[in-house]
């Protein structure tokens, strides 16, 4: 279970972000979160010329349009658009779509080797976590919980106000978990749930985690209290409440999707007997019915699977004492036995494949997140990972649509985010080639809009380079 080791204090947080530089060399990058330093151009308004653009409704794309950006917000789309503005950019060849959106994706990051879920430690990384998500177009997240909230609440709040750089950040509050569970917030009745959340709702943040020895009776609480406060409840769940009780009591979205489910389908957590879609069909549909019923929204944390990348790039992330741990796991480009998630083999991941594929064809609504909190994982990386491998099993118009307006929507913001449409933020990528045809495309990323400002992901990375484990 989680242990947060909380090393930067809020204070010292500021300060940091405060020492800022405009040098650009990857050691001074290293050391700066201002935003101006990362630009690549200057701000003011923009026209993007000749693009490809996929708006993010699902809808096929659109050649040879114009987008002009005026005030961090999308001001006009046309053919043969006026010039007068600051910098006029050909993208011709490449495809303009909407800022990923991504639902399951943490500020932090374990401080020492995964070993299973007995015993987790835990650090906070405000630096370089929120520039890794950024440089993969990740421009909105919510993170899925945290023991140091208040830490989350201060990093999304100075992102917004322009103070330091990163997505947007949707902050979802502490753990809370059944009785009895080490170093975490226990809860038994249906009053511990609901003060709880009260606790919750107290610091600001915008919802709550519930963790897998929760029983239902504290669960109603919880998710009878957040509903009272305005708050989503997000469920990691397992031993505790089964899936379709959360589902039934209100949970908003049920975190790893059908990995959550070993009560509703124990096969799923039975060892030495592989599990087979087929021979549970009726369990499968009778589950999948109620999340439809009840609308709850399942949250894929598919980790990379067959395409995950595991280059000399992403491993220059980690700090040395991470990076060699990272080597001890023995995950080589292409001969993988597992998933990016060591938990789960890639026969397993087809298999939760084929019951996410059942859901949305069913009617139900999946999300997506990469959850890159632990070795082998590496945030913004792993994040095109997932996009990559969810478009093995669906087709990439409808995962792209799934981690841009459809997470919008969920996140309440769609009227806002998660569209290439006139009025919307400037929350948009330029991606050469074309990703709705070969998803791959996202790890070639050129350029990354945030409001309206434009950001270089070669600076984003480097300014990450060898931080993974420190901050």
């Amino acid at each position: 279970m989680a242990i947060l080791k909380t090393l930067v204090s809020i204070v010292l947080l500021g300060v940091l972000f405060a020492c800022s530089t405009t040098a650009q060399n990857p050691a001074a990058l290293a050391n700066t979160n201002a935003p101006e330093d990362f630009l690549a151009h200057p701000d003011g308004t923009f026209l993007l010329q000749n693009a490809r653009i996929i708006d993010g409704s699902g809808s096929p794309a659109v050649p040879d349009m114009d987008i002009r950006i005026e005030d961090g917000v999308i001001a006009a789309i046309g053919s043969s658009l006026p010039v007068d503005v600051d910098t006029v950019l050909d993208v011709k060849g490449a495809t303009v779509m909407p800022g990923l959106v991504h639902v399951h994706d943490h500020i932090i990051y374990l401080s020492s080797p995964f070993r299973g879920y007995e015993f987790l430690l835990v650090d906070p990384h405000p630096f370089s976590i929120p520039k890794l998500y950024l440089s993969a177009g990740v421009t909105t997240v919510r993170s899925p919980g945290t023991d140091a909230p208040d830490l989350d609440i201060q990093l999304a709040r100075m992102i917004a106000d322009g103070e330091a750089v990163g997505p947007k950040i949707f902050v979802t509050g502490n753990f809370i978990n059944g009785p009895d569970v080490p170093m975490m917030r226990g809860a038994v009745t249906e009053d511990d749930g609901r003060a709880f959340v009260k606790s919750q709702a107290a610091l600001g943040v915008g919802g709550v985690k519930v963790y897998s020895d929760l029983g239902a009776e504290a669960l109603k609480g919880v998710i009878d209290e957040a509903a009272d406060q305005g708050l989503w409840v997000a469920g990691d769940l397992g031993y505790g409440a089964s899936c379709a009780e959360a589902a039934r009591l209100g949970i908003d979205t049920i975190e790893h999707g059908f990995n959550s489910c070993l009560q509703d389908l124990p096969a799923l957590n039975q060892t030495g007997r592989p599990f087979k879609v087929e021979d549970h069909l009726q369990a499968i549909e009778d589950l999948i019915g109620v999340f439809v019923e009840e609308e709850t929204v399942l949250v894929a944390t598919p980790s990379g699977g067959a395409e995950a990348n595991f280059s000399n790039e992403v491993r220059s992330m980690f700090a040395p004492f991470m990076r060699d741990a990272f080597d001890a796991v023995r995950v080589e480009d292409g001969e993988r036995s597992e998933s990016g998630n060591p938990l789960y083999t890639l026969y397993m991941r087809d298999q939760i494949a084929k019951l996410q594929r059942m859901f949305v064809d069913a009617g139900g609504t999946l999300l997506i997140g990469a959850d890159a909190m632990y070795i082998p994982l590496v945030p913004g990386y792993a994040n095109h990972d997932i996009m990559i491998d969810t478009a093995n099993y669906f087709p990439a118009m409808d995962v792209i649509r799934m981690a841009t307006s459809d997470a919008a929507e969920f996140l309440g913001v769609g009227d806002q985010i998660g569209r290439v449409e006139v009025g919307y933020t400037a929350d948009i990528l330029v991606v050469p080639g074309n990703p709705d045809e070969d998803m791959k495309a996202l790890r070639e990323l050129s350029l990354v809009f945030r409001q309206g400002r434009a950001y270089d992901p070669e600076k984003l990375k480097q300014g990450a380079v060898g931080r993974i484990g420190l901050d």
